[in-house]
């Protein structure tokens, strides 16, 4: 089979030498840059190491050096985002931070108010899409549409580019929320973004990786991996095989990673490391958490998803916890405690990429749906009717020394847009209701399987005892390169194997571009000005 002849792709680029790719892996970037060329959205999806990160970097390089304009490069988390130098969905759409989206009509993106038509990106990269929940998603779609004017290409001013994994863990969603989000979207138990009507309506030209980068000196690993990704008797088997294959016995527990299901158990391991770490040195510093209440109507269900408390010592081994706003450090990054400010919130880490950055005290916010004529009820009830009468309001809450002060101060800019006409075709509206004050560290010898997803590891021990959702096993023990690098702590479980039945219906009856309907890129290169 020939492999793609664009001379991008036969060069040094990042990690990977390019020319050294599988050859149907430069022959779907070609493809897949020259669908988003003609304006069609594109979704590309295949296991864990099979190149989708090295997709969106080449298809990145190839869009800017032929159409002369840059690519939004977006993903659902920080993490995420970091992975490929974006940021996150909400910043670029502009999209808030709530509980759900079922009400929410799209707006404009954020990131494209000011920008001129000459400056507008040629492409839009939307990678870990997995993770993004049906109803994000049709917020996502519906906010895309106001700059296309359409659903579907070809000629879309800005098409999106897809990248994600359903076989892999599925969206996040908690208590009650998943009931409103179930109800509106009632054909999907997982809540996955297929099940938006957006994603039907953008008729995406929908492409499969098949062969491993991650585990390319691996072959039988990737293989097994595979199966036990799609599940059924033969992931079954899979399954067992690399239980019999992998590591047994580590020299040193410090050198591999933990990854585990429950927060508890993650929170044990790392309680021990924390004085077992022989790289940890000096006493232990604990830092606690304050909560501050936006509300005086009597709700305690101010769960803002951050422990009470966390310890670390200087040496330990550390995940950051939040986003930076200045943009030097995001949530899920890694590294070591280099110096404790005692006087301060301040802590000193070096990252993983030996960047050092001061991690400061950070607020997450607790946000909840709440109905427009709620939040109306509230401003009559304190006789505002316009922006400068809310002003003037907020302008006296300090001096009144009132309860409340900090809820108005906070949805301040919401408000703004209501009183201002901004927000009349949304039904629901995301109320900030409390802020929990921390340290965003936690220690990082072992993590949750959600925070390693993504992640390449080069030892991984995994206890899949206590795993319970789909995609967690599969996720959990796809993270080594090699399966000399992955240990068992336990055997598997039959109930701790779990593979989405939605993600294996999704796959079966997609309309994958098969290799003759792999396109060519004819646009010339854009000379770029000096």
């Amino acid at each position: 089979m020939q492999r793609s002849q664009l001379p991008e792709l036969n060069e040094t680029s990042g990690d990977w030498p390019t020319a050294n790719l599988p050859d149907r892996l430069t022959r779907i970037i070609e493809s897949v840059a020259a669908d988003l060329m003609d304006g069609r959205h594109v979704f590309v999806s295949g296991a864990a190491g099979t190149g989708k990160s090295v997709l969106v970097r080449e298809v990145t390089r190839i869009l800017e050096g032929r159409m002369g304009r840059s690519v939004a490069l977006t993903a659902p988390t920080g993490i995420a985002a970091k992975n490929i130098e974006g940021v996150t969905c909400h910043r670029w759409f502009g999209i808030p931070v709530a509980d759900h989206y079922v009400d929410y009509p799209g707006r404009y993106p954020k990131a494209l108010v000011d920008v001129k038509p000459k400056e507008m990106p040629c492409a839009l990269v939307v990678d870990e899409v997995s993770m993004t929940r049906c109803d994000l998603f049709d917020a996502i779609g519906r906010s895309l549409t106001r700059v296309n004017g359409a659903w579907a290409g070809p000629r879309l001013r800005l098409p999106m580019l897809a990248v994600g994994d359903f076989f892999q863990l599925p969206p996040v969603v908690y208590g009650s929320v998943r009931d409103v989000v179930a109800e509106a979207y009632p054909g999907s138990e997982d809540l996955l973004p297929h099940a938006a009507p957006a994603w039907g309506a953008m008729g995406f030209r929908c492409y499969e990786l098949t062969e491993p980068l991650r585990q390319s000196g691996d072959a039988a690993y990737f293989e097994a991996l595979n199966a036990v990704r799609r599940g059924g008797d033969e992931g079954l088997g899979a399954l067992w095989w690399i239980y019999d294959n992998a590591t047994r016995v580590r020299a040193d527990e410090t050198l591999a990673s933990r990854v585990l299901a429950r927060n508890r158990e993650v929170d044990a391991w790392n309680e021990r490391m924390l004085t077992c770490d022989p790289s940890a040195r000096g006493p232990v510093e604990t830092r606690m958490r304050t909560m501050t209440g936006y509300v005086a109507d009597g709700l305690r269900d101010w769960r803002c998803n951050v422990p009470e408390s966390t310890s670390f010592r200087e040496g330990s081994l550390v995940m950051l916890t939040a986003n930076d706003q200045a943009g030097e450090y995001v949530n899920g990054d890694l590294g070591r405690v280099a110096r404790i400010s005692r006087g301060t919130f301040d802590v000193t880490v070096t990252l993983a990429d030996g960047d050092e950055v001061i991690v400061c005290e950070a607020e997450q916010r607790r946000t909840r749906m709440t109905p427009v004529e709620d939040v109306m009820a509230r401003l009559e009830d304190e006789g505002i009717t316009d922006t400068a009468a809310l002003r003037s309001f907020m302008s006296k809450l300090k001096a009144e020394r009132r309860r409340d002060a900090l809820w108005w101060q906070t949805n301040r800019v919401m408000l703004e847009d209501l009183l201002a006409g901004e927000l009349d075709d949304m039904r629901s509206l995301p109320v900030s209701v409390a802020a929990a004050h921390f340290t965003p560290i936690r220690l990082a010898y072992a993590f949750t399987v959600h925070k390693a997803q993504g992640q390449t590891m080069a030892a991984v021990d995994v206890d899949p005892a206590d795993f319970w959702d789909k995609g967690q096993l599969y996720v959990a023990i796809s993270r080594c390169r090699e399966l000399l690098g992955l240990r068992f702590l336990r055997p598997p479980t039959i109930g701790g194997y779990v593979v989405s039945e939605e993600a294996r219906r999704f796959y079966a009856g997609a309309d994958w571009v098969s290799e003759h309907g792999y396109r060519k890129v004819t646009r010339k290169i854009k000379k770029r000005e000096r």
